[in-house]
């Protein structure tokens, strides 16, 4: 079992893990977000040094962290709960990291079990959400719009004929990159057309 170091800054209310923790072959860098499906991190692979984002399962609704080992463990009467987020979260990780690479969808790169929960890696891409560019009611220039429209449809096709749905798409699950790509983000969105039964609702509301 792996456990936190003492350098690790990690105390019992913290859910993320801390700055400074070696995951697997990375190291965790930052948490840039928590929602209540998941947490991603900016870290970095060992080896390469090479910068990656991971997304770690947590339901936080059905699980906790257990302060001494950093494992989670499914609270009480929400075993199968818990069961059933790992599943989805691992079944859509696998099936994204075996998709052929798309320059306008973040490609996954690595998936693996830790810490009794399943992590997905992706590549880091380097740019601003469309959110954060473009507040509501700010203008974007036309040419512009028709090339991120034009790209984001072409990425939307490629998925649909891979038999999978993005299902949480708006402006800050779109990064523009420095060289004017658009680029979907956000992967565990996806969903697999064939499992649209046992999905579990997600989305934002006024863009769904």
């Amino acid at each position: 079992m792996q456990t936190l170091t003492q350098n690790s800054s990690f105390t019992p209310n913290d859910t993320a893990l801390p700055v400074g923790y070696k995951l697997h072959d990375y190291i965790i860098e930052d948490v840039l977000g928590q929602g209540a499906f998941g947490i991603t991190y900016s870290a970095r692979e060992i080896l390469t040094n090479y910068p990656v984002v991971i997304k770690e399962s947590f339901p936080s609704d059905f699980a906790y962290r257990d302060p001494i080992s950093g494992e989670l463990r499914p609270m009480h009467k929400c075993e199968e709960s818990y069961r059933w987020a790992q599943e989805h979260f691992e079944r859509t990780a696998t099936l994204l990291h075996k998709l052929p690479r798309h320059n306008n969808i973040v490609h996954v790169t690595n998936v693996f079990r830790k810490l009794n929960t399943t992590y997905c890696v992706m590549e880091k891409i380097e740019g601003r959400n469309l959110a954060e560019l473009y507040p509501i009611n700010s203008q974007m220039e036309l040419q512009l719009l028709e090339n991120i429209l034009r790209k984001l449809l072409s990425a939307l096709d490629f998925l649909h004929n891979q038999g999978i749905l993005h299902r949480d798409i708006k402006p800050g699950n779109i990064i523009l990159t420095p060289e004017g790509e658009p680029v979907l983000i956000d992967s565990i969105a996806l969903h697999s057309m064939a499992d649209l039964r046992d999905a579990e609702p997600i989305g934002t509301p006024g863009f769904t």
